[in-house]
This record gives structure tokens, C-alpha cells and sequence, in this order.
């Protein structure tokens, strides 16, 4: 599979990179390896997040910012990065079920 860039973290900084990529015209991949939103969505209530005068669960801000990601065109995949050749352009990664991606750029947001 080819990317022009694969952002590894579904959390919160992942999923912002890839709403300017994926907005910018960059033909983006998300790759997270627990819920949408990373660590943030086994917080019970977020008080310090722009936009919720009532605070807002984890779950439910990391599933909105996968959806505007997804809105948007970015391809979200779960999974762990088992490996990584960055020693030159385009970078490989590699999934634990095998699939291989290329990419001209790669954000570790992890």
C-alpha cells in the first residue's frame, strides 16, 4: 500500500495531523493501536478541551475527531507498527497482520 503520509497515533495529535493532511490534499493513513483517541479514551470526563462548557468523555472526542479525520479522507487502520526502515525515502512500515505501507512522509504521534 502507498501513502503520501502515514501518521502513526490515534490520539489526539494524530488525528489533528491528519485533518490538516487530509485537508491539505495529502493522501493520509492513520494507524492506532487501541480505541480512536488513543490514551485519552479511557479518561471518564475531559474539562480542558476547547468547545465542551460541560466537559466531554474520552471515547466520544476521540470517535468525533476519527470522524472529521474520515470526513475529510483519511484511511484509519488499527493495528501495532512491528517495523520501520526510515533509512531513506519512501519509508516502509510494516503492520503485525503483515501489511506493508510506503510512505514519502511519516508523523510519529505516539
Amino acid at each position: 500500500m502507498k501513502k503520501e503520509l502515514v501518521i502513526i497515533g490515534g490520539g489526539p495529535a494524530g488525528y489533528t495531523a491528519a485533518l490538516y493532511a487530509t485537508r491539505a490534499g495529502l493522501d493520509t493513513a492513520v494507524l492506532e493501536r487501541m480505541s480512536p483517541g488513543g490514551q485519552m479514551a479511557l479518561t471518564d470526563i475531559i474539562d480542558n478541551y476547547p468547545g465542551f462548557p460541560e466537559g466531554v468523555d474520552g471515547i466520544t472526542l476521540g470517535m468525533n475527531m476519527q470522524m472529521q479525520a474520515e470526513r475529510f479522507g483519511a484511511s484509519l487502520r488499527s493495528g501495532i507498527i512491528t517495523k520501520a526502515d526510515l533509512s531513506q525515502r519512501p519509508f516502509h512500515v510494516t503492520v503485525d497482520d503483515g501489511t506493508e505501507i510506503e510512505a514519502e512522509t511519516i508523523i510519529i504521534a505516539t
